[in-house]
């Protein structure tokens, strides 16, 4: 009799140190049994709308918009875990990008599946911004029949318009990235 309370001390330490864990991280966590939800954090709360109560009970797939859901099954039925764009939709309907990745765990006693999942907006947003940005970098490097070029610092590589190559006389695929490419072939008197 004796161990029944210890391993019932010990779930419920286990239990708050998850719930710790979980409010503590400023990702999604929902927690779900059989694709019903069973517990989620407060981001969760914040990021889709629900109230906790609100949600525990609710499919997983009202967690996604429609369109979503034909690849989260097929996620489900192939036991993949790895992280995996959806859309979500949060309780006023609106969609959002999201992250998510599961695994199997043990939570309240049972099998069930940790889910995390991040907000992709910003990372859009800031992907949409950096094509913008080499677009119109090509849009001008097409426009002038100058030698344009950009360094970047960090790597010591060297982004080229595509009138760099036949400027000089190379074919584009046999233009080098690396700085060192360029400047083995500028004149020694002329570095």
């Amino acid at each position: 009799m004796g161990a029944e309370p210890a391993a019932t001390a010990e779930l419920r330490e286990r239990e708050a140190r998850w719930r710790a864990l979980a409010e503590a991280t400023l990702e999604v966590v929902v927690i779900h049994e059989g694709g019903r939800i069973v517990d989620v954090n407060d981001a969760f709360v914040a990021q889709f709308g629900w109230a906790r109560d609100e949600a525990i009970g609710m499919s997983i797939e009202d967690l996604l918009d429609a369109s979503s859901h034909a690849a989260l099954r097929a996620d489900v039925d192939a036991h993949n875990d790895a992280p995996r764009p959806y859309l979500a939709r949060r309780s006023d309907g609106t969609t959002f990008p999201i992250e998510v990745a599961a695994r199997s765990c043990t939570y309240q006693g049972r099998a069930a599946r940790a889910v995390v999942g991040r907000d992709l907006t910003e990372q859009r947003r800031a992907e949409a911004a950096v094509r913008a940005s080499e677009e119109r970098f090509q849009v001008v490097a097409r426009a002038t029949n100058d030698a344009i070029w950009e360094m970047d610092l960090a790597t010591n590589e060297v982004a080229r318009g595509e009138t760099f190559a036949s400027l000089f006389g190379y074919r584009p695929e046999d233009v080098g990235r690396p700085f060192a490419w360029w400047h083995e072939r500028v004149h020694p008197d002329d570095r």
